[in-house]
């Protein structure tokens, strides 16, 4: 109600789409035949199969370790 005391009414249509800003109608619909729709199926599928075990991996160990080669690989150099 403003000041002079006058009331302003609106009708709007109720069977009227109103259509979003951006929104075009290009014709295309999604087919609702019932050729189109994902049959029912007729039993469950098998539950899933659980995995083998898997081993770790052991990294494989020296059996035999040459003295000499370990102390010209950690020799020291002089400097």
């Amino acid at each position: 109600m403003d000041s002079s005391g006058k009331t302003l009414k609106v009708k709007t249509p109720i069977n009227k789409k109103l259509e979003k800003e951006g929104e075009e109608e290009d014709g295309f619909t999604t087919p609702r035949g019932a050729q189109f729709k994902i049959p029912p199926l007729l039993q469950c599928p098998p539950a899933p199969v659980r995995g083998g075990i898997q081993q770790k991996t052991t990294p494989r160990r020296l059996t035999s370790v040459n003295v000499q080669d370990l102390n010209s690989f950690f020799a020291r150099t002089h400097t």
